[in-house]
């Protein structure tokens, strides 16, 4: 629209346009920051969280039985280990628990005589723990390491989709060199 259309409005000069539009401008980059930095500390709390469980892990030996380490310092609760590949079970059905500990003692490396079954020439298990703070954790077999809700029972067919929905942005899957 022209200013001879709508000669009662004051169109300012172009100055007063540019000004207008860089502050516009400086708005939404202030709102792009905040949301890059509230990003920032949320992944910086999730890994404060973290501290102790990362040091929680399960592994199969060389011996073909499972170990498990917690390298932190602090005990961990209802340590879990269960069998995680989910085919040719039922929908909420138990998947065959391997070994339970109700607490792992800190520092600790525990053999636990555990072979673990290959179905399809795969090893699949699932730890879950709760770390000091209470907190509910699971690390697949891949190494992910989750935090889960308190009444998330990892051990039922089905869980797999549910952990992962927990997992949400962030879903911590270490990268290992080679």
């Amino acid at each position: 629209m022209s200013a001879t259309i709508l000669p009662w409005v004051q169109w300012g000069t172009t100055p007063e346009w540019l000004a207008a539009i860089g502050t516009v401008g400086g708005l939404f980059y202030a709102l792009l920051l905040y949301r890059r930095e509230s990003k920032a500390r949320h992944l910086l709390e999730e890994d404060r969280l973290r501290d102790q469980a990362r040091f929680v892990a399960a592994w199969i030996n060389e011996e073909g039985t499972l170990t498990l380490r917690n390298g932190a310092n602090e005990p961990v609760y209802d340590a879990v280990i269960c069998h995680s590949r989910e085919e040719g079970f039922d929908r909420g059905e138990r998947l065959p628990i391997l070994h339970q500990m109700a607490i792992l003692p800190p520092l600790a490396v525990v053999d636990t005589k555990v072979e673990v079954p290959h179905p399809m020439g795969t090893t699949m298990f699932r730890l879950a723990f709760t770390d000091a703070r209470g907190l509910r954790w699971v690390r697949e077999g891949g190494g992910a390491l989750i935090r889960i809700s308190p009444g998330l029972d990892v051990t039922r067919v089905g869980a797999s989709a549910a952990i992962r929905e927990e997992a949400g942005d962030y879903l911590h899957v270490p990268h290992y060199p080679g």
